[in-house]
């Protein structure tokens, strides 16, 4: 087994030569030797392990000390790229030698998507449609599948309606929600989903803003929202059903064990571990059931310092979740988040420590910024 903190110990040096170097010139055999083990570890991860890898066949400690050497290996020779002058670099690594975008399995629907998920708000507000459409554009040439939305989004939907005109539907991830609590509301309103994306299916549609057990009745009764929902999926138009809730952990829980919805979205940034925490409650229960686990509120709805993004996005990632949404409004953003996403690797104790402290601080601030959260504290 190799110990995870040799991995942590020198991603950090690899990621500076690609940072560096960007699609230039360094070494691609350690490269490619170097996402080799990575990927294996991310694997290990979704498999239900804690990102150490553990090797098919213990016994074959020939290999294993290969691969180690073969990492060893490759870091000494990115510490010697780092320092040498240029002419030292003469390999071209192209696009695809770069690190990809870690790809999970969204709980038991089988569905591969990204780990990084653009969110449906923030460029939504952009008043261009050209502008907000082409924050959605650049997400998806970067490699981002998951898709997220809302009719209750300011034109969210239209807007990236305008975007997937032009884009192959296939590989992309359509997941949209639904605020509306009885069937005859709820109808039109998906209704106008399906015309403002311009689909002819949506993979996941979520019953939005489930916090309160009287709401949960409501959708879930003989006239409610969920039963129009069953309908479209019947008629093959939406594939996945999902809830989403942002106060209330514990009542979430319970309120998941109601019915078997294929995904859950909650609040799993650090602001949330400090103030309502929805990690310890809602990932053990939405695993046992088989759902997908998607988390939101990543970096605050942008209250976040920009020295911490690297940490608040890579904290969240490093949950056993399989999509991080995040808000971005510019292409800029998204390049941002990309890179940080690709640069993913689970954070050290130390790290996760100095993380919360500033979660706390966040938490502290301006709660009219932080709507979300409740008005009490609720997290240990």
């Amino acid at each position: 087994m190799h110990d995870g903190s040799f991995l942590r110990r020198h991603c950090a040096t690899l990621q500076g030569v690609l940072r560096a170097f960007g699609p230039g010139r360094v070494d691609v055999l350690r490269v490619r030797r170097y996402r080799f083990f990575l990927q294996a570890s991310r694997k290990h991860k979704a498999r239900g392990g804690t990102g150490v890898i553990s090797w098919a066949n213990p016994t074959d400690r020939a290999g294993t000390n290969r691969l180690r050497k073969d990492l060893t290996d490759c870091m000494k020779g990115a510490r010697g790229y780092l320092e040498a002058p240029d002419d030292r670099c003469q390999t071209t690594l192209s696009q695809e030698d770069l690190l990809p975008l870690p790809i999970r399995t969204l709980g038991s629907t089988g569905r591969q998507v990204t780990a990084l998920g653009l969110g449906g708000v923030c460029w939504n507000l952009v008043e261009d449609d050209a502008i907000a459409a082409g924050v959605v554009h650049r997400a998806i040439d970067l490699g981002i599948t998951y898709l997220d939305t809302a009719s209750g989004y300011k034109e969210s939907e239209r807007k990236m309606g305008i975007a997937l005109r032009d884009r192959d539907r296939e590989p992309l991830f359509i997941a949209t929600k639904c605020i509306k609590r009885s069937g005859d509301d709820v109808k039109r309103e998906i209704a106008q989903s399906f015309e403002d994306l311009g689909v002819e299916t949506i993979d996941l549609i979520q019953l939005h803003a489930i916090d309160q057990d009287e709401a949960l009745s409501e959708v879930l009764g003989t006239d409610g929202a969920l039963r129009v929902i069953e309908e479209y999926q019947k008629a093959g138009k939406i594939t996945h059903v999902g809830l989403t809730g942002h106060t209330h952990s514990a009542n979430f829980v319970k309120m998941i064990g109601e019915y078997d919805f294929d995904t859950v979205l909650n609040p799993m940034g650090a602001v949330n571990r400090v103030w309502n925490d929805f990690s310890s409650t809602t990932i053990p229960a939405a695993r046992g059931k088989g759902m997908g686990i998607i988390g939101m509120k990543v970096m605050a709805y942008n209250q976040i310092p920009a020295d911490y993004r690297r940490q608040f996005l890579h904290y969240t990632m490093g949950l056993d979740i399989d999509v991080a949404i995040v808000g971005m409004d510019t292409i800029e953003q998204v390049e941002e988040n990309v890179r940080l996403a690709e640069s993913f690797a689970p954070l050290t104790s130390e790290e996760e420590s100095d993380l919360m402290d500033r979660a706390v601080e966040v938490a502290a601030g301006d709660k009219t910024a932080l709507f979300w959260l409740p008005e009490s504290k609720m997290a240990s």
